[in-house]
């Protein structure tokens, strides 16, 4: 769906929503799953799922870094093209 394609009062929420995420958010950082690696095991958390291998059973964590290393070099040769390549992803980690 691309902005503005809703209709009806759901449009006027979806672009107040929008607005303040990507213009008034006040602080973004970006990182990498080898970044929060550390932060997950000085918690407690064990990585269950992320979308880096398509949310396919756990791998080890270097296969899963290596993904990220291709991930962020397809991304790089994208942009360098003029190409859009969503750089983030998402992961479920769960208490040991």
């Amino acid at each position: 769906m691309r902005l503005g394609q809703q209709t009806g009062a759901e449009d006027d929420v979806f672009l107040r929503s929008w607005f303040r995420d990507q213009v008034l958010h006040p602080h973004e950082t970006c990182h990498t799953l080898a970044e929060l690696f550390p932060l997950l095991d000085e918690l407690g958390l064990d990585l269950e799922s992320t979308s880096i291998n398509r949310f396919a059973p756990k791998p080890r964590r270097d296969e899963l870094l290596e993904q990220e290393r291709t991930l962020a070099e397809a991304g790089e040769k994208s942009l360098a093209e003029g190409r859009y390549f969503p750089g983030f992803f998402v992961f479920l980690a769960r208490r040991t």
